[in-house]
């Protein structure tokens, strides 16, 4: 199975995102985000949420 990102934005500007893969490297999807961010100049917040709350592989991005 290739990994996959599912991309929903929320009401208040915040995006969820979504990382899926049978390896569960959401520290890496965490690191696309922040260096983008910096690539492109904008400042953002990552909340992460833990494991076993059924959204462990769920990133809410904030942009600030």
């Amino acid at each position: 199975m290739c990994p996959y990102f599912h991309m929903k934005e929320n009401d208040d500007g915040t995006l969820d995102m979504t990382y899926s893969s049978e390896r569960h490297l959401i520290d890496l999807a965490q690191g696309f985000v922040l260096g983008a961010a910096d690539v492109f100049g904008d400042r953002v917040e990552v909340e992460r949420f833990p494991p076993g709350s059924g959204k462990e592989n769920m990133l809410r991005v904030k942009w600030l």
